[in-house]
């Protein structure tokens, strides 16, 4: 199986391979921090499970490069990208937020899980809130037996 995780936040990154190489030792498992990587990964190679985060930078961010412009909802570019190009990977949001957006724009984490199922019914899985504690390895674990 292989296993691309997009995930700009290490700790998280780190938490969600951890849990992937365990649950899945013979995985091969590659990660990407932007929107900008991310869609060069998915061109490059073909994956059968993808761990989403939806707020990512636009561009690595590096000692020299700050990552352009942050983007509050870059993981939705990323799944109508997989979209467009008609991937056959299983996609599972994991997201530290409860809300997302500003103003009249936003809308919580339900809200946006029914929003996302309705627009990549063939791609997204589910939804994930990210959490200090085990819960999510709990839902993810759920969702992967999906």
């Amino acid at each position: 199986m292989k296993v691309l995780i997009i995930e700009d936040d290490q700790h998280k990154l780190n938490n969600l391979y951890e849990f992937v190489s365990k649950k899945f030792p013979s995985a091969e498992i590659d990660y990407a921090r932007s929107v900008s990587s991310s869609i060069s990964s998915v061109d490059e190679s073909d994956y059968n499970l993808v761990l989403l985060d939806i707020s990512l930078p636009s561009f690595d961010v590096t000692s020299t490069e700050s990552g352009g412009k942050p983007q509050g909802f870059g993981g939705i570019d990323i799944l109508r990208y997989l979209s467009a190009i008609e991937s056959t990977a299983s996609v599972i949001v994991v997201t530290q937020y409860k809300t997302f957006g500003e103003g009249s724009d936003e809308k919580d984490i339900s809200v946006l899980t029914m929003e996302l199922l309705h627009e990549f019914p063939d791609l997204l899985i589910g939804v994930i809130y990210f959490d200090s504690g085990k819960k999510w390895q709990v839902k993810l674990v759920k969702l992967l037996e999906k």
